[in-house]
C-alpha cells in the first residue's frame, strides 16, 4: 500500500482536534460518598477564569433533593428507577478550590466536575438529551450541532453493575470511575455544521439501570 495513502487514511480516523479557538477539555475531579448529607468536590486542575464548569450530581435509592453551591445553575435533572441525576454549570470566576453540594437527607452520591475552555459562557448549551435505560444500553440523539461545538456524553450507573462502557465512535473518554456509582464522561469536537449523530454507548454487560446525558456545548468562537 502506498505510504502516503496509508498515512492519509490514518489521519481520517483520528478525532477532530480543531484549532486554538476550539472548545477544549481542561480537567475533571470526582468524589464519592456513602450516605452523606453533603459532598465536597475539588475544582479541576488547570481551570482559569472564563472556563465553563459542569457538575454531575448522581444519587441512588433516595428521594433527596440536592442544593448546589451559589452561582451554579441547573442544566437539567432526571429520575429513573432509583437513580437521580442533576446537571449544573457555572462560569469560572475567581474560583474556590472546591465546591460543597448538600442534600436534604443522607444519600449515596457521586459528584463529578468537568472544566471546558472556549465555551460561550453566556449561552453555554445548544441542546441536551437525558434518558434512562433498564437494559444497560445508552442511546441519546443530539438535539443540535454545529462546527466547533463539542458533544459531552456521560453515563451514570449503579455501583452493583460496574461495567466497562464502549464509548460512541469518535468520542474521547476523559473520565471513567471504577468504583461505586460509576460515571463516565466522553467528548467529541464537531468538524462540520449539522452533523447527524446518534450517540450509542454499550456496556460490557447489559444489566442494571442507568441514566445517560448528552450535551452540545456552544463554542465561544463559531
Amino acid at each position: 500500500m502506498n505510504r502516503q495513502y496509508y498515512n492519509a487514511q490514518l489521519l481520517k480516523k483520528k478525532p477532530y482536534r480543531g484549532d486554538n479557538n476550539s472548545i477544549k477539555f481542561i480537567g475533571v475531579e470526582s468524589t464519592y460518598n456513602l450516605l452523606s448529607l453533603s459532598t465536597t468536590c475539588n475544582k479541576p486542575n488547570g481551570t482559569i477564569d472564563g472556563d465553563l464548569l459542569i457538575a454531575f450530581v448522581h444519587t441512588i435509592n433516595s428521594t433527596t433533593f440536592c442544593t448546589q453551591p451559589s452561582e451554579w445553575f441547573m442544566f437539567t435533572g432526571y429520575d429513573y428507577l432509583g437513580h437521580r441525576l442533576r446537571v449544573y454549570w457555572k462560569p469560572a470566576s475567581s474560583e474556590l478550590t472546591s465546591y460543597n453540594f448538600t442534600f436534604q437527607e443522607s444519600a449515596e452520591n457521586r459528584i463529578t466536575i468537568c472544566s471546558y475552555r472556549n465555551v460561550n459562557i453566556t449561552t453555554p448549551q445548544l441542546g441536551f438529551v437525558i434518558k434512562g435505560s433498564s437494559t444497560g444500553n445508552g442511546n441519546n440523539s443530539v438535539v443540535y450541532t454545529r462546527k466547533n461545538a463539542m458533544l459531552v456524553f456521560s453515563t451514570h450507573k449503579n455501583n452493583n453493575d460496574i461495567v466497562n462502557w464502549i464509548r460512541p465512535q469518535g468520542f474521547v473518554k476523559v473520565y471513567d470511575s471504577d468504583s461505586s456509582l460509576s460515571c463516565t464522561v466522553s467528548n467529541k469536537l464537531l468538524k462540520n455544521n449539522n452533523d447527524n449523530i446518534n450517540i450509542i454507548s454499550t456496556p460490557s454487560i447489559s444489566t442494571g439501570s442507568n441514566i445517560c446525558f448528552s450535551l452540545t456545548l456552544n463554542p465561544k468562537y463559531p
